[in-house]
């Protein structure tokens, strides 16, 4: 699931419009999406012919238009990692304090998804950089939290990405937002639709606040009316 999520948000896949007849102007369409980023378009010409004397009477004819013209994205390699490669990529961070911070992150998590399984997963990356994260349940099942094993060690919060549909949701929300900035990091007044970042400065020195935010963020999906 989190691959067809990855290649839907990255425009990485084909849309095809199969029609009777394509006019000159959708021809021209189509040509001119595929000269912008983003997915590609196809729209198949289908024509049926009737002929004496072709054993079942039909032909069918198929035409292609919309040949990309864009410049082409470089091939997204995926890697399946598993728990334990995480943990093994976490014991090579050289600096021990950013290692230290991750490894007791993550076993935070791993407890918590073995207590609260029902409510909450923890979530693996796919991508070149190894990444891990957390979702929950109630809030769409998708990557809320994520921490990335890399450079800058940064973690995102992914409001984008959580069901928000109802009160309670938006009130989830809300609070993890007010939780960030008591540790120093200011949201814009949108970040509902944002995925903001936040140093390794701000969760790493903080952890246990980050832990305080999410084991708040799990009592309050499980006393939700849902």
């Amino acid at each position: 699931m989190d691959v067809i999520i990855d290649n839907l948000e990255s425009g990485n896949y084909t849309l095809v419009v199969a029609m009777d007849d394509v006019p000159n102007e959708i021809k021209h369409e189509v040509e001119f999406i595929n000269t912008k980023p983003g997915f590609t378009l196809f729209a198949l010409e289908i024509k049926e012919y009737i002929i004496e004397g072709l054993n079942g009477g039909h032909l069918v004819n198929i035409e292609i238009h919309g040949t990309p013209t864009r410049k082409t994205k470089r091939k997204r390699v995926y890697i399946r990692r598993s728990i334990s490669d995480i943990e093994e990529e976490i014991q090579k961070i050289s600096e021990e304090h950013i290692r230290n911070a991750y490894q007791k992150l993550f076993n935070y998590l791993i407890k918590l998804t073995n207590n609260h399984g029902n409510e909450v997963n923890i979530k693996i990356g796919t991508g070149e950089t190894p990444t891990f994260g957390l979702a929950f349940n109630k809030l769409g099942g998708r990557m809320l939290f994520r921490w990335v094993i890399g450079d800058r060690y940064t973690m995102t919060i992914y409001f984008t990405m959580a069901e928000k549909d109802a009160d309670w949701q938006k009130m989830v929300l809300e609070s993890i937002k007010q939780q960030l900035e008591d540790l120093g990091k200011v949201l814009p007044e949108d970040y509902l639709e944002r995925e903001p970042e936040i140093e390794f400065e701000i969760w790493g020195n903080n952890l246990d606040s980050i832990i305080n935010l999410i084991n708040n963020t799990l009592i309050a999906v499980k006393d939700s009316k849902q």
